[in-house]
């Protein structure tokens, strides 16, 4: 893996040439530009120098390190210094660092450098923590948060890697001890990493950059607002306790990641990525809550089917934090539409657990006909931007996965484009059903339909007297269209 991109053993020589020249002949290059330009020595205790240097080498965008290059003179006139002596050790701020969030933090140390005869030196360099702005993994800045402050965040801790730049901590928590500060560096890169597994994720499944995902460079492929719209990320929120909101995240149950995480994709998804408020309340809310559970089982589920918890870690409950165990079996879990008639699952996470329940099962039965697949990242496009089948899609000119899992979320995720703001739970199957249609030409309705309708999502399913704010009457349908009674079981 190189910067954002992913190589294969299996890709053409061009894509190893082009990646080599993209990460090692380019910046080299600049960085030799830079001294051919500005031959004068410069002071060693000047970390200015240092910084502008990493960026020239690290910033993805060309024709910003030209000008980098060009004006290195001007910009190092508008870098400036403050010392800092309470952070552990002689910390230097360098401010105005081009292409950087926050100052550049900027320790002296010594390194090992390979020197004559097959020995090394120890010489004097710069340790430098940055923030980029245009990052190749600019998709989330993940710290802790026990102040429980939401706007000062920059300065909160974050782990330190080892000198090989490897982040691999051990679940450290003292005998006796309930204080998760002790396994803070764990928390944090779980986080950090859950985070990204989950926007590549759903970027191969299309919440892209026009899709109005979350990322702090869009590098010119659209999206609302073009930039700067990366997640902030908290561990361990002190606002609260054994809870997660999006988009800030206090545990590290990888459910409850995902699921806030899902939020984020099913706001913009829906109604358009202008449009915030298609999910706030009622069936519309419930759907939210749902689509977040059921991304979070899909995420961690295997092939043999089983029950599952949402939340079991951060509750420390074996049955979570839902009234029942997500489960294709009716005897573990019996919800259907007309559930929401119940108290319990009146309000958005009650509708939400019955939504996700309905999805689960429609789910089981895809797989059931079309079969698991052991990975649910869709291959990476190559250097031309086709996309290689593999064993991951059907063959064909259209991109169409061919196992029940993948399939199913790719169906769900092209669904919330296709839905319209405020949804109900009508709105959100028959999205679904329209996805089948736009994908694969309706090839999967009728075993859609007899998913749905075993949880009471027929086509003769009723809301009696409901608003947009909900309430009403829901009445279970278990029918299917009439071209799909043959030769179909129901669940």
């Amino acid at each position: 893996m190189s910067g954002n991109q992913q190589t294969r053993f299996g890709d053409s020589p061009t894509v190893f040439e082009e990646l080599f020249q993209g990460d090692c002949v380019g910046p080299l290059a600049a960085l030799r530009e830079v001294a051919r330009l500005n031959p004068q020595p410069h002071p060693i205790d000047d970390p200015r120098w240092a910084a502008l240097y990493f960026m020239i080498a690290a910033h993805p965008d060309p024709i910003q390190v030209n000008h980098f290059v060009q004006n290195f003179s001007s910009i190092l006139r508008g870098m400036s210094l403050t010392p800092n002596t309470s952070l552990g050790g002689s910390v230097i701020f360098v401010n105005n660092v081009p292409g950087s969030v926050s100052p550049v933090k900027a320790r002296m140390m010594y390194i090992h450098s390979p020197g004559w005869d097959d020995e090394t030196e120890l010489n004097l360099a710069w340790r430098l923590e940055v923030e980029m702005a245009h990052n190749c993994f600019s998709k989330v800045f993940a710290q802790e948060n026990w102040r429980g402050d939401n706007q000062v965040w920059v300065d909160n801790h974050r782990p330190e890697g080892n000198a090989w730049l490897e982040f691999i901590f051990e679940y450290r928590n003292k005998p006796n001890s309930s204080d998760p500060k002790d396994y803070i560096d764990l928390s944090v890169t779980q986080l950090f990493y859950t985070v990204n597994m989950v926007h590549d994720l759903y970027y191969r499944y299309g919440f892209d950059e026009a899709a109005g995902n979350f990322q702090q460079d869009n590098y010119r492929r659209g999206g609302e607002d073009g930039d700067r719209d990366a997640i902030i990320a908290y561990s361990q929120d002190g606002s609260g306790m054994n809870n997660a909101v999006f988009i800030t995240m206090v545990n590290m149950d990888v459910f409850s990641f995902i699921h806030e995480l899902t939020h984020g994709l099913s706001t913009r998804l829906t109604g358009g990525r202008s449009n915030s408020g298609c999910l706030d309340w009622g069936e519309s809310g419930g759907l939210g809550e749902g689509w977040g559970d059921f991304f979070a089982l899909m995420v961690r589920s295997v092939e043999e089917s089983g029950d599952f918890p949402m939340g079991s870690w951060a509750s420390n409950e074996p049955m979570g934090i839902r009234y029942n165990l997500y489960s294709t079996n009716t005897s573990v879990n019996s919800l259907t539409y007309e559930s929401i008639n119940d108290p319990r699952y009146a309000l958005v996470h009650g509708m939400g657990e019955v939504w996700a329940e309905i999805l689960w099962a429609v789910s089981g039965h895809m797989i059931s006909i079309h079969g698991f697949s052991s990975t649910l990242l869709p291959p990476q496009p190559l250097s031309n931007g086709t996309v290689p089948v593999g064993d991951f899609y059907l063959p064909g000119s259209t991109l169409v996965p061919k196992h029940g899992n993948t399939l199913m979320i790719q169906l769900v995720i092209l669904a919330m484009k296709l839905q319209p703001c405020r949804p109900s739970f009508f709105d959100a199957r028959d999205a679904i059903m329209a996805a089948d249609r736009f994908l694969t030409g309706g090839k999967n309705e009728c075993e859609l339909w007899v998913a749905f309708s075993s949880r009471g999502l027929g086509i003769d399913a009723l809301l009696k007297g409901g608003t947009l704010w909900g309430g009403g009457h829901h009445v279970n349908g278990y029918k299917v269209p009439d071209q799909c009674k043959v030769d179909k079981k129901i669940l």
